[in-house]
């Protein structure tokens, strides 16, 4: 049964016939038209609310309408707008990044501001070559990045370049840069070998990013660059314990920088400020954005989810969580991708009046389906379960129709 949902849509893409002079990410369909919003509701021109239980896309992660932020807002706006960076500075600039360097216990040391989480990317890239250039003597040899195969840095084209998402890399293969490459995601649910441990599995990924750097020269290696959780590429999917240590150590071993991104899955969203400390193993260069408890919604998804014969797997930490869906939970073989399965869900739930985001290519960049649930951190009790119940209605409806 093909379902007919287009799965490449904008995630909260519905038919509309009104024009738009606005190049929406869908050119058949617009987005709902939203007119307020507040707490971890949306409300639409129609008259509808909406349950934003993913945050958009994980980005307000204190709901919406927070007068604490438009006050702030508007009272720096009433004192100065915009300075130029390259000759001024500004107090809130310097608080806050006084602020982010504390929260990482001494760890990391400075803050540089962008405008976006792929121009946070590209920078990294940037800041990564310039460190060996700046070194004495220095070293103007090391031009290469590894990043992982299923991986999601940015739309721009460097951050596009390190990413290894298959699908979001095909249309532009041909403007690519040259010095990039990729080693084997961490993903135990998909990758990891029958019968190994969490030691041996790590040990794997480590000894195969040694070799990348060894086979590529490690005079030649700026950076190896990774998601500490994995976010909409495959849904949520934190380290094995012991994997950013392993990978640390392979670094510190060759003089590569590490670069953590945690534009999606850091500033709290995984219950602590970065999700890095959960393992206490920091970066040299980390990469923040968006969103500058979760036991109760983890507890639900299992409660409600596990036992569904094609919920493959619900993997994530504090409040981002990832529910993966698979044809056949034995081989985790996926749906063929025509079915459309995570946009379906995600427009059922829609339909319900609750938003979570839907997710393609889980596997390999192309095969595979998931839908993220990352609402605000100050989400109620009540719409905890509300969210978990409507996509518990929405999994089984859409799968029903499947089986009929």
């Amino acid at each position: 049964m093909n379902l007919a949902f287009p799965v490449d849509d904008a995630p909260l893409a519905v038919p509309n016939p009104e024009r738009s002079s606005i190049l929406h990410r869908s050119l058949s369909n617009k987005p709902l038209l939203v007119s307020s919003g507040k707490g971890s509701y949306l409300h639409l021109d129609d008259g509808r609310e909406i349950l934003d239980a993913c945050s958009g896309a994980a980005v307000a992660c204190i709901g919406h309408g927070d007068e604490r932020v438009t006050t702030a807002m508007m009272e720096q706006m009433a004192k100065v707008s915009y300075v130029h960076a390259q000759i001024y500075t500004s107090r809130p600039a310097e608080d806050l990044a006084d602020l982010l360097v504390k929260s990482t216990d001494g760890k990391m040391s400075h803050v540089l501001f962008m405008s976006s989480g792929s121009e946070a990317t590209e920078t990294a890239l940037k800041l990564s070559r310039q460190y060996y250039l700046e070194l004495q003597p220095p070293q103007p040899t090391r031009h290469i990045f590894i990043s992982r195969r299923q991986s999601y840095h940015g739309a721009t084209l460097a951050a596009l370049a390190v990413s290894g998402h298959t699908a979001r890399r095909a249309n532009f293969e041909p403007l690519m840069l040259p010095h990039m490459r990729q080693v084997s995601p961490c993903n135990s649910y998909r990758f990891r070998f029958a019968g190994e441990t969490d030691e041996v599995y790590v040990a794997r990924l480590a000894k195969e990013l040694e070799v990348e750097i060894v086979g590529a020269g490690p005079h030649n290696v700026c950076a190896f660059i990774a998601e500490t959780v994995v976010g909409a590429t495959t849904g949520c999917v934190p380290p094995v314990p012991g994997y950013i240590q392993a990978i640390r150590d392979v670094c510190d071993r060759y003089g590569v920088l590490l670069i953590l991104d945690e534009i999606m899955c850091g500033n709290g969203r995984c219950g602590s400020m970065h999700a890095w400390q959960h393992e206490g193993v920091a970066p040299d260069i980390q990469t923040m954005g968006k969103g500058l408890g979760g036991k109760y919604l983890e507890a639900l998804l299992y409660v409600h989810l596990k036992e569904h014969p094609n919920v493959g797997d619900i993997r994530g930490l504090g409040l981002f969580w990832g529910v993966e869906f698979v044809k056949d939970r034995t081989t985790k073989e996926p749906f063929n991708v025509s079915k459309g399965i995570a946009n379906a869900v995600h427009l059922l739930a829609l339909q319900k009046d609750v938003a979570v985001y839907p997710g393609v290519g889980t596997v390999d960049g192309v095969h595979g389906d998931h839908v993220l649930v990352a609402p605000p951190y100050n989400i109620s009790k009540n719409d905890v379960e509300k969210t978990v119940l409507v996509l518990k209605d929405s999994i089984e409806e859409i799968f029903q129709k499947i089986s009929s």
